[in-house]
């Protein structure tokens, strides 16, 4: 897979690989390139547009979002996808109350950026 932050590929990035199938996004730089030289693409889906952390939509990251973490963590709660991707903010590919607590530090101001977004 070749993420979307890439900016450029070296005209000779993939000589000699003859069954190279590249995994992109269609609009990325790996797109055009994939294109360009004739080799097979594989297309991503687009990720949907969100704020890590912030599950109810207000545009803020607060005690309120973790305590919608908390109760999808019990199963007291049903997240949609696009909740699941907010909440899952040390990136481990589960919601837990470790994501929680990561919430609760960033609206505290004791952290500035959730361990996904480095």
């Amino acid at each position: 897979m070749i993420p979307a932050s890439v900016t450029s590929i070296a005209e000779d990035a993939f000589d000699g690989c003859p069954q190279l199938v590249i995994r992109c996004s269609a609009s990325s730089v790996a797109y055009a390139f994939a294109q360009a030289h004739g080799i097979a693409v594989e297309l991503l889906e687009e990720a949907p547009d969100i704020t890590y952390g912030d599950l109810d939509g207000d545009g803020s990251v607060g005690a309120a979002d973790a305590l919608n973490i908390l109760q999808f963590a019990a199963k007291l709660a049903i997240p949609t996808d696009t909740q699941k991707l907010c909440a899952d903010v040390d990136g481990n590919g589960s919601v837990d109350a470790k994501d929680a607590l990561y919430v609760l530090q960033k609206a505290a101001k004791f952290i500035d950026v959730f361990p996904v977004e480095e």
